[in-house]
């Protein structure tokens, strides 16, 4: 199977480490500071004057079909992938579950 394409893994690498690894980064102090900085993060996705995604546009022409984790993503806690793979060349078909409030310190998503 062909590598996708540079800018549609750097996208979804980015959204990878804001999902998973934005609660674990201790300069947040709490489980309720890193939410908020992971929710801050994906709803400024965008935005390409704060340069926060890399290839936004290029991954989604229009907002309309990210919406959907940002909305999920908002209602939950901790998230965990349960799949991922590539379609079509540079579709990325990750899939993520968001668990319950509040992940302790130390605690593993999933688990």
């Amino acid at each position: 199977q062909e590598r996708p394409p540079t800018w549609a893994v750097a996208f979804d690498g980015w959204v990878d480490d804001v999902l998973l690894h934005e609660e674990h980064k201790s300069s947040h102090g709490s489980y309720e500071a890193a939410w908020h900085s992971r929710n801050r993060r994906l709803a400024a996705w965008m935005d390409e004057s704060e340069n926060v995604a890399p290839s936004a546009t290029a991954a989604h022409h229009t907002p309309e079909h990210f919406m959907p984790l940002l909305v999920a993503a908002g209602s939950g806690g901790a998230a965990e992938r349960l799949h991922h793979s590539w379609m079509y060349g540079s579709m990325s078909m990750a899939s993520y579950m968001f668990g319950p409030f509040p992940l302790k310190d130390g605690e593993e998503p999933g688990r």
